[in-house]
């Protein structure tokens, strides 16, 4: 079904963005794929709408020298409030006037009369309003809402401001959507419960291509642990180097990370220096993450369970680890225990670093190799694939 129309719609570059990823994956061969999201570089697609552009996010002057930023920054400020002193009146309430004050509505109209979808895939609630605009009689509305986007933030202050905006754009726009899917068990029990759904969302794993390699021999000599992702405060990663502190010569932790906050990362450089066994390689592309990281031995992950989300994770890390045929080391959450009592690939580890380091130093070289050994033979149950055939069914794409 190549004539097959669908638009994939994030607030997020395509490039960048690992379930999105994994919906063109699941698509690119059975239909046409149209993206509206802020970029898309690589991908190759039937056509791009700039979701930024429709939204009003002005991001064209991003890297203008400091004064000129901030001076077109309050230029757009002032803008934006006259734009939404002129057309207050025409919302009912002041949620409704706050998505849409922003969004260019006569550029959603031309899209609308120019294109009819098949369906259309709206990741993330900020997307969905607009998902539901463009959706004509015969077109399917999947809404993926990746996490709980109902408590992200445990702040009051988050939840004052943010909790009723996004729980009236859930109530407002839900009986547009005809399949409404997450990334876990539990995530979706509590949107089934909040939202009183009829049927409990899809649950959709952010699983990862299958890599097919044995798992790497393990040097009982030295232990090799590794950990990739971006560098930004909410990783938890000092907790990682502070548990080299209480390791053995013989462990290593290798760091390969995409740098968002300089300083953060400049802090985690500094704190390395005093800690032995450290090391920091260049990040590398995505399609390179899982043959780069095969080589070690343990895939290392603490996650700070400070939200809801938080707690109930299933991180891309953990599809990755697997697939590099790794043993696990991660902190509890209710996802990652419950597919490690599934897989026996590794092990939960909670309290302070001195007690995560003592937990670690008595797995021995031998458990190891049989958690890799676990891990290889989970591989393909949790592949890509698997998840692809689930896209694949709820599109409508027959296989």
């Amino acid at each position: 079904m190549k004539d097959m129309k669908i638009l994939i719609i994030v607030n997020n570059d395509v490039d960048t963005d690992p379930r999105v990823l994994n919906q063109w994956e699941a698509l690119k061969d059975h239909a046409s794929i149209y993206f509206m999201a802020n970029s898309v570089k690589k991908i190759p697609c039937k056509g791009f709408f700039n979701f930024a552009s429709l939204t009003r996010r002005y991001i064209f002057h991003y890297g203008y020298p400091f004064l000129i930023r901030k001076f077109l920054t309050l230029f757009i400020l002032l803008y934006k409030a006259i734009l939404r002193l002129i057309v207050r009146h025409k919302y009912k309430n002041l949620y409704q006037r706050r998505y849409w004050q922003d969004i260019r509505v006569n550029e959603l109209n031309k899209i609308k009369n120019q294109y009819t979808f098949d369906c259309i895939i709206a990741n993330d609630i900020d997307t969905l309003p607009i998902a539901a605009f463009l959706k004509k009689q015969n077109t399917k509305l999947i809404f993926d809402a990746h996490e709980y986007f109902l408590e992200e933030n445990e702040a009051s202050a988050w939840i004052e401001k943010e909790y009723p905006f996004r729980k009236y754009l859930i109530d407002e726009y839900l009986k547009c959507i005809d399949v409404f899917m997450t990334v876990g068990e539990n995530i979706a029990m509590r949107f089934e419960k909040e939202l009183q759904l009829i049927q409990k969302p899809l649950v959709i794993f952010n699983a990862k291509p299958y890599f097919d390699s044995p798992p790497s021999p393990t040097n009982p000599d030295i232990i090799r642990m590794v950990h990739h992702g971006v560098a930004i405060p909410n990783r938890n990663l000092e907790s990682l180097i502070e548990v080299m502190r209480y390791l053995p010569s013989n462990y290593e932790i290798h760091f390969y990370l995409k740098v968002i906050d300089d300083n953060y990362a400049a802090a985690l450089y500094s704190l390395a220096r005093g800690v032995k066994n450290v090391f920091f390689h260049p990040p590398v592309p995505f399609s390179q993450i899982i043959p780069t990281i095969a080589v070690y031995d343990i895939g290392l992950y603490l996650i700070e369970k400070n939200n809801y989300n938080n707690a109930n994770c299933l991180p891309n890390k953990v599809f990755e680890f697997i697939q590099a045929k790794l043993a696990l080391i991660m902190s509890h959450t209710y996802e990652v225990e419950k597919l490690l009592k599934k897989y026996q690939n590794g092990v939960i580890v909670d309290g302070d670093v001195k007690n995560i380091a003592h937990t670690i130093k008595n797995i021995t070289v031998q458990e190891i190799e049989q958690y890799k050994k676990r891990s290889a033979l989970a591989a393909k149950e949790l592949s890509a694939e698997a998840e692809w055939q689930k896209i694949r069914k709820i599109v409508g794409i027959k296989q």
